[in-house]
């Protein structure tokens, strides 16, 4: 642990401890800010404060918190901290306070954004993308928000794994409807946020998290956004990142689509109707589209899995790929579809679940 590191996490500007960190080490800053004018300067009010607390008595206790309220504390100079939030672009955080599994910094993930008060389309498309998503193995990643954001982890929890990117403390989830979800999230995946737990969220430290969100994922989907929705703001850091960005086309007369229809007008997002477009853009047309569910199957499941990757098979196409007895073939796709795996469509044709 850099006790440095967290120290001035607690108290100083990112953006002025990121400049002062270009010429001197965090250990130099705290042993020199009580003498050096150079940084009294640059840090101006926050100098009484910072010297205050730089003690390591202060700042272990502030530690012990932590533990005793299982928060996990990952500095930027730890092997575990996300490779992708070390990239410039992302003004990466000197630490993260995390809740649930760690691991998950460090796994393939798309993000999952849009407007706090979606329509019906909205949720059925985050519900849809998000379940493909996770079912693929990838980490949904989102803000916790209510609308899009709620309605993608909420169905990622189902699938896989989900990953929620707070712009407050964690003693501090904002909205409090959300808190079920949150404790779900904890348990089957992963919170995290830069700042400490008392923090409340303000206007500005939303708009500062949609910079993880978008800097800890491959690529970013904007389901569905008004004119001047913040899932824009995750959107155009996306591209400051080199971050693939992908919008859902909406109704040209609905507000609610404005945003996400103009990402797609200016060229600044590539426009997707399935999950299949976002897998190809990104190169995961192969073992990624392998759901996690396969390795639970059996042969011949399996083998009737692979079968429907390449679209929907009628019954009888089916019978002679699998080369069951209809006896046997006709319980083991209706286990498949009770548990999930299929769909049986009319005609006698049979699908993947999505």
């Amino acid at each position: 642990m850099n006790l440095s590191l967290y120290w001035l996490s607690l108290v100083g500007s990112l953006k002025k401890v990121n400049a002062a960190l270009e010429v001197l080490s965090a250990e130099e800053i705290r042993s020199e800010i009580s003498t050096s004018k150079v940084l009294k300067d640059l840090f101006g009010d926050k100098t009484k404060q910072m010297i205050e607390t730089s003690s390591d008595h202060y700042l272990l206790d502030k530690l012990d918190t932590l533990y005793k309220k299982d928060i996990k504390l990952i500095c930027r100079d730890d092997r575990h901290f996300p490779e992708r939030l070390r990239q410039k672009e992302v003004c990466p955080p000197l630490v993260l306070y995390c809740k649930g599994d760690t691991e998950l910094l460090d796994t393939k993930g798309i993000a999952v954004v849009g407007t706090r008060i979606c329509s019906r389309y909205g949720k059925e498309m985050a519900e849809k993308f998000a379940s493909a998503f996770a079912e693929a193995g990838l980490t949904v990643i989102s803000g916790l928000a209510t609308g899009v954001d709620a309605y993608a982890h909420a169905t990622a929890i189902k699938y896989g794994k989900t990953l929620a990117v707070l712009g407050g403390g964690l003693d501090n989830i904002t909205p409090v409807t959300n808190l079920t979800l949150a404790d779900k999230i904890e348990q089957n995946g992963l919170i995290v946020t830069e700042y400490p737990p008392e923090f409340f969220p303000t206007k500005y430290s939303f708009p500062e998290r949609n910079r993880i969100i978008s800097g800890l994922s491959m690529g970013v989907l904007v389901v569905e956004a008004g004119e001047k929705s913040g899932s824009l703001i995750t959107a155009n850091f996306a591209l400051e990142q080199n971050r693939e960005v992908f919008a859902l086309p909406g109704n040209v007369g609905l507000l609610k689509s404005v945003g996400t229809n103009e990402l797609i007008k200016k060229g600044q997002a590539m426009l997707v109707t399935s999950p299949e477009d976002i897998f190809t853009a990104l190169g995961f047309d192969g073992a990624i589209r392998q759901k996690n569910i396969a390795i639970s199957l059996d042969f011949f499941e399996k083998k009737l899995y692979n079968f429907l990757l390449d679209g929907e098979k009628h019954y009888d196409e089916i019978v002679a790929k699998i080369k069951m007895a209809p006896s046997e073939l006709a319980p083991m796709l209706l286990s498949l579809e009770i548990r999930g795996v299929i769909m049986r469509l009319p005609g006698n044709y049979y699908k993947i679940s999505r």
